[in-house]
């Protein structure tokens, strides 16, 4: 390793940054645990994983406000009460829309989704009333059933990504302070 580190010119590098080539000293190189990175790179890095988890949590965020937005306007749900009986409501089936997909999700892997009745290989076999109607109670036992798992899936789902978020604003704040 020829020169010395970008950040402290009196040092000697020892090894060079895994993204950009940037040497780095002994002590820049073992910042970060196991990788040797610059700061500017782990920041880069760490700001593309914020965007990551961000994009995850939106449609959920979304779900939770139409859901509430949907509670308050349209339904009208609870109307008759007090003001937070009516925020509860809202929150609650803000809850229940943000989970939905979830367990929807999550039943998928043991429950498969009732394929649409129609007519196989030459035409030869009859669709009748009856199969559009299992077809329908399979669909809505399965949306029932979405709708109860979502309500325990959506808090585990959440969990790791906030706490990633967290992590990731921390060691943000920390690069930045370093600098």
């Amino acid at each position: 390793m020829n020169g010395n580190c970008y950040k402290h010119t009196n040092e000697e590098a020892v090894s060079e940054c895994e993204d950009c080539g940037k040497s780095l000293c002994g002590n820049c190189s073992r910042k970060y645990g196991d990788i040797c990175i610059c700061d500017e790179c782990n920041l880069n890095r760490n700001t593309k994983s914020q965007v990551k988890i961000i994009s995850f949590l939106i449609p959920s965020i979304l779900l939770f406000i139409g859901g509430a937005l949907l509670n308050i306007f349209v339904l009208k749900i609870n109307m008759q009460g007090d003001i937070l009986s009516k925020i509860i409501g809202a929150l609650l089936m803000g809850y229940v829309f943000a989970g939905f997909p979830w367990g929807w999700r999550f039943l998928s892997k043991f429950w498969s989704t009732p394929k649409f009745p129609r007519y196989y290989g030459d035409g030869y076999r009859l669709v009748t009333g009856i199969d559009y109607l299992f077809w329908w109670i399979g669909i809505v036992l399965k949306f029932f059933a979405a709708v109860f798992v979502g309500l325990i899936a959506l808090p585990l789902v959440l969990i790791e990504p906030i706490f990633k978020l967290i992590k990731a604003k921390k060691l943000e704040k920390a690069i930045k302070n370093s600098e």
